[in-house]
Order: C-alpha cells, then sequence, then structure tokens
C-alpha cells in the first residue's frame, strides 16, 4: 500500500531529510586522518598538484612519441580507403584497383611491452575517428574467441553501436537502419553502409524527408534471393562514398589462426561494396603475422610496416621530462630509481609501468615523510614557511641534513637555528631555493657527461642518459669505479678522437648555459681550455736531456748477460727515471680532464649530501620493492605457516608460529603436518595425523570407517598441496607422494 492511502481519512507529513556533515573521500580521509591533520591536508594538495603535472607531462610526451608513425599510418589509411571516384563509375565497371579481394592493411610493430599498448591503441583510435572515419573497431583477442563473436564484436562497433565512440559522433553513425545487436553480421552491414551513403548524399530536405520501405526486397525462393544480393553488389559501387571501415587488431599474435583467417577472408568477400582497412598490431614482427596465416588469407592482405618508437625511447623522454627537471618538485633517489629501471628492462619494458612506480613512490613519500608539506612550487613554498607551525618546525629540525647543517655553523648561528623560529625560517627557504638550483644545475651536468662518455669504447659509465643518473643519484660521481675507467680512456685518446667529443658537449652545456651563472662559468672556462687546441700545430714531442741518456745508459754495461733477475730490476728502474715529457697537446688534454674532475666533484656528489633533501627525496627503495615485485615463494610459505599475517583473525593467531590448532585452515594444516615427514610421505598416516588435530575427540582406533567429510576436506587439502607445488604422486608407491623441495620440480 502506498504512504499516502489510508483507510480512513488523515494527515500524513512529510519531514525534510536531515542535513548531514559534508562526507569526506576515502583517499582524503587516508591521507588526512590522525594527528597533524593541516600538514597531511598540505601533502595530499602537494600529492594531487604533482600527479596532475605528471599526468599532463606524460599525455603531452606520448602524443609526440607516436605522432610520426601516426600520421603516416593514417595517411596510408585514408589513400588505401579511397576506393570510389568522386564522379559515378559507369554500369558494370570494377573499382580501379590492382586486386579488389586485396585488404590494405596496416602492420604496426609496437614492441614486447604489453602494458603500453592499450594506451598506444587509444589514441590511435580517436586519432582515426577525428581525422579519417567515423567506422573505427577495435578487436581483442581475449573478445574473439570465436568467428561469430568477432564479426559480432566488429560490426556492432562499426555501426556505432559500443560504448568507445565519443557520443558527439553517434549521430553521424547512426543513420542507418536500425537493427537489434544479435542480428549484427556482414550482410546487416553491407546493407547499413549502402543506407549511410545514400543518406550522406542526400540534400538535407532529402534526408530529412520519410521513407516509404526501407526494407530490403523479399524473395520467395533461394535462387531469386542470390540473384538479388548479386545485383545490390554490383549496384552498390556506384553509391556515395562514406569513409573506410577501419578493424584494429590489437594483438595478432594472440588470436587464434582459424578465427583470423576466416574473418580475413570473409571481409575480402565484401571488399567489393566494403572499404575495410585493417590495422594489425604486431608486438614481435611481421614475419608473425603471415607464420599464423595460411596461404588463402595471407594472399588476402596487401600489409605495409610501421614501425612505433620503441619504449626506450619514450623512457628516455619521461625521465628527461619529468625526473631531471625543476617543474616537478618531487624527486627520487638512486636506490628507486635503479630499482623502477630494472623492473623496466628486465621484466616488461612497460613505460606504464615505470609511472605507476613513480606515483606509488610519490604516495610512499608523501604520506610517510611529515616534511612533505614544503615539497611544492616555489611561489606556494614561501606562503607555507611563513605560516609554519612550531610542530611543522620541530619537524624540520629533527631532520638528519639539517641537524648536520646546524652543526656546520657557528655556534651563534647554531643557538639562532635552534630557538629562533623566524631565523629558522629564513635559512629553511634559502637552502630549499639552493637545492632547486643545485638539482637544475646537477641535471645538466649529468648530460654534460653522458654527452662526453656516452661514445667511449665499452661505455664504462653507459650509453644513455639515465645510466649516467643512476649512478650520480647512487654516489659521488668521481668516486665510481666507472668513473675512474671512462677517465682513463678519455686519457689516452689523441686530438682527432677527443676533439668532438668535447665540442659537442660544449654546445650542450651552451644551450642551458642561460639558466644558471655557474654553469656559464663552467662553459666559458672549457670553452677557452678547448680552443687551444686550435693553436697546436703538431704533437712534437720535447726534446729528451741528453744527461739522462749519459746516466741511463752507463749502468747496463756492468750487468752480467746471465744475470735476468739483475737485468730486469735495472730496466725497470731506467724506466722510471726515463720519462717521456709530455708535449704540448697532452699538457693541454690533463689540464681539461682534471678541470672537469673538480667540477664535477663540487657540483656531481649524491643527493643525498644536500641539506633537506628529505623533503623533495625519495628513495625508500625497500617499501618500493615489497609492494611492487612480488616475491610468491616468501608470501606462500608465510600464508601457509602462519595465515593470521593476511586474515588477521583471531581464530588463527598463533604465540608458536611452528604450533598447529585446529582452527586453522585445512591446507594450512596439511603443510605443517607434511613439513614433519620426509622425502616419502604415507597418505594414510598423514590423514590420521590431519584428523587427529582437525577433531580431537574422534578417536580412529575405535573406529573402523573414517568420517567421509574429514576425509574429503584432507584430500582437498592434499590438492591444493599438490597444485601448490610441495608434493607430487609417485611409481614407486601408490600409497605414497614424493615431497618437493624448491627448484627440484
Amino acid at each position: 500500500m502506498s504512504a499516502t492511502v489510508s483507510v480512513s481519512k488523515g494527515v500524513f507529513p512529510f519531514k525534510r531529510a536531515k542535513k548531514g556533515k559534508k562526507c569526506v573521500s576515502g583517499t582524503e580521509q587516508f591521507w588526512t586522518g590522525g594527528q597533524d591533520d593541516v600538514t597531511k591536508k598540505q601533502s595530499y594538495q602537494n600529492y594531487l598538484q604533482t600527479w596532475d603535472r605528471v599526468t599532463e607531462i606524460t599525455r603531452e610526451l606520448q602524443q609526440k612519441t607516436h605522432s610520426k608513425v601516426f600520421e603516416d599510418l593514417i595517411s596510408f589509411v585514408r589513400k588505401s580507403g579511397e576506393f570510389s571516384p568522386k564522379e559515378p563509375c559507369p554500369k558494370n565497371t570494377e573499382i580501379p584497383t590492382d586486386n579488389h579481394w586485396d585488404i590494405p592493411t596496416a602492420c604496426l610493430v609496437t614492441g614486447v611491452n604489453m602494458p603500453d599498448h592499450d594506451a598506444i591503441f587509444s589514441s590511435l583510435f580517436q586519432q582515426l575517428i577525428g581525422s579519417v572515419t567515423p567506422h573505427v573497431a577495435r578487436l581483442q583477442s581475449r573478445d574473439s574467441a570465436t568467428v561469430r563473436g568477432a564479426v559480432l564484436k566488429m560490426v556492432t562497433q562499426l555501426m556505432g553501436r559500443n560504448d568507445l565512440v565519443d557520443p558527439d559522433l553517434a549521430d553521424e553513425m547512426l543513420v542507418g537502419p536500425q537493427v537489434k545487436r544479435t542480428q549484427c553480421n556482414m550482410t546487416v552491414l553491407s546493407s547499413w553502409y549502402k543506407d549511410v551513403g545514400n543518406n550522406t548524399s542526400k540534400s538535407p530536405n532529402k534526408r530529412n524527408s520519410p521513407k516509404k520501405d526501407s526494407s530490403p526486397r523479399k524473395a520467395s525462393s533461394p535462387q531469386k534471393k542470390m540473384k538479388i544480393e548479386n545485383s545490390e553488389l554490383g549496384n552498390t559501387v556506384h553509391n556515395s562514398y562514406s569513409g573506410p571501415l577501419v578493424v584494429i587488431f590489437e594483438d595478432v599474435e594472440s588470436f587464434s589462426s582459424h578465427v583470423l583467417q576466416d574473418l580475413i577472408l570473409i571481409c575480402s568477400e565484401y571488399k567489393k561494396i566494403l572499404p575495410f582497412v585493417f590495422v594489425f598490431g604486431v608486438a614481435t614482427s611481421p614475419a608473425a603475422v603471415h607464420a599464423c596465416l595460411s596461404q588463402d588469407a595471407s594472399a588476402r592482405v596487401a600489409m605495409e610496416t610501421f614501425q612505433a618508437q620503441p619504449s626506450t625511447s619514450y623512457l628516455t623522454h619521461i625521465i628527461d621530462k619529468i625526473l631531471m627537471t625543476d617543474q616537478i618538485p618531487f624527486h627520487i633517489g638512486g636506490r628507486t630509481f635503479k630499482l623502477l629501471l630494472d623492473i623496466f628492462l628486465y621484466h616488461d619494458l612497460s613505460v606504464k609501468n615505470f609511472i605507476k612506480g613513480l606515483r606509488f613512490s610519490m604516495i610512499e613519500h608523501f604520506t610517510s615523510h611529515t616534511s612533505a608539506f614544503l615539497c611544492c612550487e616555489k611561489s606556494e613554498r614561501k606562503k607555507r614557511i611563513s605560516n609554519m607551525s612550531s610542530i611543522q618546525l620541530d619537524n624540520i629540525r629533527k631532520l638528519n641534513s639539517f641537524r648536520s647543517a646546524v652543526e656546520k655553523a657557528s655556534p651563534k648561528d647554531q643557538a639562532a637555528l635552534l630557538v629562533d623560529d623566524n631565523v629558522t625560517k629564513e635559512k629553511i627557504e634559502d637552502m630549499l631555493n639552493n637545492l632547486d638550483c643545485w638539482y637544475v644545475r646537477f641535471c645538466h651536468l649529468v648530460k654534460f657527461v653522458n654527452s662526453l662518455t656516452g661514445g667511449l669504447p665499452h661505455s664504462p659509465l653507459g650509453r644513455q642518459v639515465r645510466e649516467v643518473l643512476s649512478s650520480c643519484l647512487s654516489q659521488s660521481l668521481v668516486e665510481s669505479d666507472e668513473f675512474c675507467e671512462a677517465w682513463k680512456t678519455l686519457g689516452t685518446m689523441s686530438r682527432e678522437e677527443i676533439l668532438p667529443l668535447l665540442r659537442d658537449s660544449l654546445q650542450m652545456l651552451h644551450e642551458c648555459s642561460d639558466e644558471d651563472d655557474v654553469l656559464m662559468l663552467i662553459h666559458g672556462e672549457l670553452s677557452l681550455l678547448v680552443s687551444q687546441f686550435s693553436s697546436l700545430d703538431t704533437d712534437k714531442p720535447t726534446d729528451v736531456d741528453p744527461s739522462d741518456e749519459s746516466t741511463d745508459s752507463t749502468p747496463l754495461l756492468q750487468v752480467q748477460v746471465n744475470d735476468r733477475f739483475h737485468l730486469k730490476e735495472k730496466l725497470q728502474e731506467m724506466a722510471k727515471q726515463k720519462v717521456k715529457r709530455p708535449n704540448a697537446f697532452e699538457s693541454l688534454r690533463s689540464e681539461i680532464l682534471q678541470f672537469l674532475e673538480r667540477t664535477f666533484k663540487e657540483h656531481l656528489p649524491c643527493p643525498t649530501s644536500r641539506p633537506l633533501h628529505e623533503i623533495c627525496f625519495f628513495d625508500s627503495s625497500s617499501s618500493v620493492k615489497r609492494h611492487l615485485v612480488g616475491m610468491p615463494r616468501a608470501s606462500l610459505t608465510t600464508a601457509l605457516a602462519n595465515p593470521h599475517h593476511y586474515l588477521q583473525c583471531s581464530c588463527c593467531f598463533l604465540e608458536d608460529k611452528s604450533g598447529i590448532t585446529t582452527s586453522l585452515p585445512d591446507v594450512s594444516v596439511a603443510y605443517k603436518l607434511h613439513l614433519e615427514c620426509g622425502r616419502m610421505i604415507n597418505l594414510y598416516d598423514w590423514m590420521q595425523a590431519f584428523i587427529a588435530v582437525i577433531d580431537p575427540d574422534n578417536d580412529m582406533s575405535i573406529k573402523k570407517s573414517v568420517d567421509p567429510q574429514l576425509q574429503a576436506r584432507f584430500v582437498q587439502a592434499v590438492s591444493e598441496l599438490q597444485f601448490l607445488g610441495f608434493i607430487k604422486p609417485t611409481k614407486r608407491k601408490t600409497d605414497h607422494v614424493a615431497r618437493l623441495t624448491w627448484g627440484s620440480c
């Protein structure tokens, strides 16, 4: 009965709902809960602003990275789809192509970085819709297990009946006859495309006029039906052109070969009336496409290859624009950066996962450090420093780097920094400004080092900027063994070899010298030293003092011929005494290398040596590794030995981790019991021990039969242990199982 319906008359009041408090989102509540609520809110705002900026830069870089290959591919699709001339062709005239059965196919080699492919094809999908045609379909192997499912998915997307299309474009696409989703097939698609072409070519008045009958002609017999379809196929060529039908196969290697072959053959049969253009997403090489297709299907695709930029190139741009810039106040340390690089290089080559790791590092930094509220833009930071509370100042004073800076100050300044809040605020602002200027200089010098040493034999410091950056973030550059090896190589190079390296490095330093006065001084002094190479005419060694020759030649006559040991010692002494004096080029080369070494020692120390580096730098690789790098062996052992660690329930709590209780899960009980056995485990004895733990009141000696429920639970636990790889059946004894150790499978 309704709330306002009553047998008798009455009054039904409707009270207003009470105004509740403003609901706080779960994310904000996680950040702002507990003490120092103001500080946590500021850190949360810093995280949002920083991550929004990173997302914006990433989106721009992704468009720039793939812009060239997308332009070429879109041009190919546009030219391949122009199969209908502007003027109508005479009747019974075929389309002017080499082979009207061939489907133009663009093979886009994307690389093995599978997690990045979704973003690549999403961007391509949007560009194709915006510049070429609104009829674009995206097919994935997981949605195309059968030919019928693949055709249904393709047709529904081409006709605009999916969620991938922009709502603004839906009206443009849905001008054909309305059909049910289950009726979407190639015949319906051809009729729909014909109707779209007719509606496009009509004038607005005719387009809005009602139709008499849009249904296809009915045929009374199969022979008449075939004649009607053939006449329609021939007449459709003269219809107006409505853009190509682009089908994107995102992961061709994962498609079932018979599904892909049948789909290609079906589309090629309709190529005469439907301008299909395929885009194959290939992770390995174009040869993989022909390997999974039959000869008949391969002959139906006219394929052209397009090579996308490798993920390593994309990562280089990400590091340059996000990690090596002052636009982002957040930076990562050497250990964290090396961990993210190792995951990228040795796991999946995915820039998407690299950015996820960077985001997690950002979240960990802003949530775990109480001083992260100052990791923001300069304009906002100055305001926050002036409004700092005493608690926030105490948190800054507790930082190890700030305490080290205070210890190096004079006694008078030490007292002021520890007592006077105004002096401390000014000092904090100066330290953070100096840290920003130093990091900009640091990044430019890292690029300078890479330009100078990237082309050396064996590349001691690496060929990429990321390798030099990882080394500089971990320790002082001049203290590393790789730097010493690279400097030895530079010290033995000729003028023709070292001069181009110095000039290229100077050119790179000149482009960024306007941003920093120190870089300008370094560039000026180094340019002066390099310019002296042009004044050197020849590399003639200086004359050796004849007195050295006279002193070195006499002792040889006093050595006996058969005394090889003394002869060796004497020759070594003479080699030390008779040292070739360096020529002008060698002296100048040594001077340049010494100048660069002093510069790197001063301006490329480890970031942990800078004051207040804890505010902007995050270098806790252990937490990142614990959350991002899976350790299934340790997690599995912990879950079975101590279920309370993950379940967090009181029934599974164990004071002694090796103990067994009745309330433990069955698989945990079976696991603990199997640890007490040897290499071969008797299943009957194991089951008796299992039942004794699960049901202590059950006396097996009295009962002849086992409870079926307990037996089923034991069998299930044993099956789970076998699935996890702890045991395996053996042919030696039918009633036994073999216990496995890690790595023996």
